[in-house]
């Protein structure tokens, strides 16, 4: 049986995710936390195979939330579930140690396939997110503003 943790600020949002989850897996357990405080206190009561984690919740620093889960619960798999730009945050919480992130208007055979990938100890990154991986390979400028390293003054 596979034990997820929702955590997110939209109570509709966890509902249709967990609507999929079970209709995905069943029988399952799925919990749910509105912000980075409950969902603390969740992953120390209980191991999930999958923690799904929105980036914007009011009084959570995701980042900071993704570094901890990350070093306490190493074993924890992660997939970000935002409407946050990919092309902006993707890489961030990747190297954070997020194992996937996908965004919330995907499709939902796209979803399921970042589940399914994660489940199965792969990371998922979307076709975009690849090729603007592979851009950045290739070329001297991200075009994210966040990893520009140079001073602005």
């Amino acid at each position: 049986m596979k034990k997820f943790l929702l955590v997110d600020d939209h109570v509709v949002v966890r509902s249709g995710v967990k609507a999929l989850l079970t209709s995905l897996f069943s029988p399952s357990e799925i919990y749910e936390a509105s912000d980075g405080n409950s969902a603390i206190k969740l992953l120390n009561q209980y191991h999930y195979d999958l923690v799904i984690l929105d980036i914007q919740m009011p009084n959570t620093d995701t980042i900071g939330l993704v570094d901890h889960i990350h070093i306490k619960f190493p074993e924890a798999k992660i997939l970000m579930f935002s409407m946050s730009a990919e092309k902006m945050y993707a890489a961030r919480f990747l190297k954070a140690g997020a194992k996937g992130f996908i965004s919330k208007d995907a499709p939902l055979d796209e979803i399921t396939k970042a589940i399914e990938t994660i489940l199965n100890g792969r990371k998922y990154i979307s076709d975009t997110l690849a090729d603007e991986l592979a851009e950045r390979s290739f070329s001297n400028n991200s075009g994210n503003p966040f990893e520009n390293t140079a001073p602005i003054w």
